[in-house]
């Protein structure tokens, strides 16, 4: 009776803990999904913080076309309630590859190669 109790119990231990590393192995996908989704923005300034990228606006270009929006207001050729809604059209790829070695992934060169800036660090 004690040998029959003894490999039930092992079959029992062996069947659990093959569910308990499925388990692990769902939580672990479940938190690198999470970490994926959270590592795409489209801040420019969150991958310089860690994301791993983001496909944004300029900022500089958009500062750029709102300066030339407000001086034609301030020359007088236009009121500003004249003017048109304007927006920027082109969205830049930006990547960190610090993150992308810390993922343990590389960035394809078809989004490096057009990128319009890669951050190589982590800052703060």
């Amino acid at each position: 009776m004690g040998f029959a109790f003894c490999i039930a119990y092992l079959v029992f231990l062996i069947i659990y803990f093959q569910e308990y590393e499925n388990k692990q192995e769902i939580t672990q996908y479940s938190n690198l999904r999470e970490m994926q989704l959270q590592s795409m923005q489209n801040e420019i300034e969150q991958v310089k913080i860690g994301c791993l990228a983001a496909e944004g606006i300029d900022y500089i270009a958009l500062g750029k076309q709102t300066g030339k929006m407000a001086a034609k207001v301030l020359k007088g050729e236009a009121k500003a309630s004249e003017l048109n809604f304007e927006t920027i059209k082109d969205a830049a790829f930006y990547g960190n590859t610090k993150v992308a070695e810390n993922l343990g992934i590389t960035l394809p060169e078809s989004l490096t190669g057009n990128a319009a800036e890669l951050f190589d660090s982590i800052t703060e």
